[in-house]
Order: structure tokens, then C-alpha cells, then sequence
């Protein structure tokens, strides 16, 4: 367990032994660690890698159980997250689940490019999620951009399937 406080937790004074002077600290509850922000955070994010609302039942690829404007397709290997802590270590371990289809946005399209933070690389947004690559960009883009990039490397994460 921790001690978990809040902004709207009462405060408690005591002394500090050191100057003497009374301090007002947060009084806390004891809470499981799988409570701990990070480990929550870290829950959040495996849901929001794979909602599921994306994920449907028959790839045919019509629209089916999908949004408008998204088909059923073949799913990407791993297409489900399942977020397990250990309460008693405060561990998270996140797994990945097959299913037998996802919902792709029908439109194939680079929405935005921009350079990373230290301009080694170029953040390329897609309209819908892309399964996990790392190869030569050549394999993705025409001749004329790969003359452009050179020997560049392309890669898409399972974090951040819409990215390339």
C-alpha cells in the first residue's frame, strides 16, 4: 500500500522537530499500489491503444459493426490490451489479445508531417492505424519522396500505430 493524498484532502499539523514551527501536511489514505498515478496512467494508455470500438467481428471489408466512414478489416496481431497489476508488488503488466477483425478509417491518407523535437526525424500522422513496421522507407513511399529521404527508415510502433 501508499499513502495517497489529494488536493482536497483535510490537513493535519505537526511539529517539525528540527525548527519547531507547526506544519500542515495532507493527511493521506492508505490505498492499493495498483492506485499509484503512474500505474493508472499506464492503464490508460493500454485502453486507449486499442478501444473497443475498433474492433469488430467479420473482415469483409464493408463497414459492418464500424463507425462511418471505417471497414472491417483483417486485424493487426495484436489487437486487444489486457492491463493486469500486481497489487501486492505494484507491478503492471500489459498482454495483447488476437481478435479476428479491426475498424480502419477507409480513407489511406497522410494527415500531418512535422520533425521530432531534435530534427532527426520526421513524424509523419496517418488517418488510421497502420500495422507495426520497420523497413526502408522505399517500401512505403514513391520513388521521387525516396530520393528525397534517402536511406531513411521507416517504422511504426504498437504505441502509435497511426504514426510512421
Amino acid at each position: 500500500e501508499f499513502c495517497k493524498t489529494s488536493d482536497f484532502t483535510e490537513s493535519a499539523f505537526a511539529c517539525d522537530t528540527t525548527t519547531g514551527i507547526d506544519e500542515s501536511r495532507p493527511k493521506g489514505t492508505c490505498a492499493s499500489l495498483c492506485e499509484q498515478p503512474a500505474i493508472l496512467a499506464a492503464e490508460q494508455q493500454a485502453l486507449d491503444l486499442f478501444p473497443e470500438s475498433i474492433i469488430c467481428n467479420i473482415p469483409n471489408g464493408t463497414q459492418g459493426e464500424c463507425e462511418e466512414g471505417f471497414v472491417c478489416l483483417d486485424a493487426v496481431s495484436a489487437c486487444r490490451t489486457n492491463f493486469n497489476c500486481n497489487a501486492s508488488g505494484g507491478t503492471a503488466l500489459v498482454t495483447f489479445d488476437t481478435c479476428s477483425g479491426m475498424c480502419f478509417n477507409s480513407r489511406k491518407e497522410l494527415m500531418s508531417a512535422t520533425f521530432s523535437n531534435d530534427g532527426s526525424s520526421i513524424l509523419a500522422k496517418l488517418t488510421t492505424k497502420a500495422e507495426v513496421f520497420d523497413a526502408p522507407c522505399s517500401r512505403v513511399f514513391d520513388a521521387e519522396t525516396n530520393s528525397i529521404l534517402g536511406l531513411a527508415g521507416c517504422h511504426v510502433t504498437p504505441e502509435a500505430r497511426d504514426t510512421l
